[in-house]
């Protein structure tokens, strides 16, 4: 196995959620507070989350 992409979500909720990607070619990154600020600003503007003001429901 060369390349790995590990998530890693506590059983808690308030437990922080992190992930890692690594390979042997020496890239290495690793992600908490990123995760849960891409995640919330994903939540202010998603489409199927944020209401759209005028519209009609279905």
């Amino acid at each position: 196995m060369t390349a790995l992409l590990t998530i890693t979500a506590p059983p808690s909720w308030s437990a922080m959620p992190s992930g890692r990607s690594w390979c042997v070619c020496g890239y290495e990154r690793h992600a908490t507070l990123q995760l849960i600020e891409n995640h919330t600003a994903h939540r202010d503007h998603c489409p199927l989350l944020a209401p759209v003001e005028g519209r009609t429901a279905a």
